[in-house]
């Protein structure tokens, strides 16, 4: 049970760089447990943008591997990455809209 409530991925956030700093990109490490499977790193840059990186240890991937597909195997966790940052920009844009739309953002604009 304890397993499922964890789930099967690990993020590691770094947060925001200190300004003027060059980094933009963060690997996380997978800890010593073997059912996770997905590890994401999270850093956001200087300029505020948000970068992602995802190291996939599923179980195809190694089996790919073992084939010679390791291209094939690379494809599948690019494509998984992107549509994961797709949809959290299309959640932070949905977000921003009914935030923007709430009747208390507007009262809140008024009384500064």
């Amino acid at each position: 049970m304890n397993d499922l409530i964890k789930g099967r991925e690990v993020f590691s956030n770094v947060g925001v760089v200190a300004p003027g700093s060059t980094l933009t990109r963060f690997i996380s490490a997978k800890d010593d447990n073997d059912k996770k499977t997905l590890v994401w790193g999270v850093l956001t840059d200087a300029q505020g943008v948000m970068h992602l990186t995802l190291r996939d240890f599923r179980p195809h991937g190694a089996l790919l591997l073992t084939c010679g597909q390791k291209a094939l195997a690379q494809q599948l966790t690019q494509h998984y990455l992107d549509t994961y940052a797709e949809g959290l920009n299309e959640f932070v844009r949905e977000l921003r809209y009914i935030t923007q739309s709430s009747r208390e953002t507007h009262l809140g604009n008024a009384r500064i």
